[in-house]
């Protein structure tokens, strides 16, 4: 596990872009890609029924209780990391 790496993406009502994100990150690093971690900022729709349209292996979805904005949902999803190498990405990113 110590040249895997995980992507994390703070995620707030981005539903027209997040797919096109998760299939560039799959595209891209899927050879060293040990999780996504998705931190849910209190996003008005639930990204759990967003993401049941299409099958994704290895994304852990975290719900923030409260609106906390990119910065903290960045921070939330490094604590929740088990990897070593971590990336960042936004929702829009591919």
């Amino acid at each position: 596990m110590d040249n895997k790496i995980s992507v994390i993406i703070p995620y707030y009502s981005k539903e027209k872009s997040i797919f096109r994100c998760l299939d560039s990150v799959y595209e891209h690093v899927q050879e060293l890609l040990y999780e996504i971690i998705i931190v849910d900022d209190s996003s008005p729709r639930s990204l759990n029924l967003i993401l049941q349209s299409r099958q994704y292996s290895n994304i852990n979805i975290f719900r923030l209780q409260t609106n906390c904005g990119p910065e903290h949902a960045r921070q939330y999803g490094f604590n929740k990391s088990q990897t070593f190498w971590n990336y960042f990405l936004d929702a829009d990113d591919y």
